[in-house]
């Protein structure tokens, strides 16, 4: 198997037993803690990012596949399952952005499964519980929620679009 190339690589570290694997850049708010795993530097971090939630102004008659920032592409799952069995390691989180909104997120799940990983998910959660339960079925195992405000007026601030 090659390593992919061009600019779907996206980003996958060690971190604490398992790896990262960013799933797309995208997200539909813009957080000011969103870390992005690494496509956001340390000065950033605190301050809104216009790139995050901009996928939702681009020209509806795109695909959403091509609107999304740096999507993940099987090739990259594959790379993904390589990484963890040279390591020797067994867990894959996905992250983002928004995992949960790559157009392809319960093939990729199910892959990584297949290949005998624990797959995880960090998201906002802001889908139904329906969705949730169809990717459980898929081999997710993990549903990490990161919560971005206690009070609405906190979240709304948030919200770029």
């Amino acid at each position: 198997m090659s390593e992919p190339v061009g600019s779907t690589i996206t980003t996958t570290y060690k971190a604490g037993g398992d790896l990262r694997f960013v799933l797309l850049t995208s997200c539909q708010i813009g957080c000011d803690f969103c870390h992005l795993e690494g496509y956001r530097s340390p000065d950033e971090i605190g301050t809104l990012n216009e790139a995050l939630s901009g996928w939702k102004t681009a020209d509806r008659l795109v695909p959403l596949f091509s609107r999304l920032g740096n999507p993940a592409t099987m090739e990259d799952a594959d790379y993904v399952v390589l990484i963890a069995k040279k390591l020797g390691l067994h867990k894959v989180q996905l992250t983002g952005g928004e995992p949960s909104l790559h157009p392809n997120v319960s093939a990729i799940i199910s892959h990584l499964a297949q290949a005998g990983l624990s797959v995880g998910i960090t998201t906002h959660g802001e889908v139904n519980a329906s969705y949730f339960e169809s990717l459980l079925r898929t081999g997710l195992i993990g549903v990490n929620f990161s919560l971005h405000a206690i009070l609405p007026e906190q979240y709304i601030a948030m919200d770029l679009v």
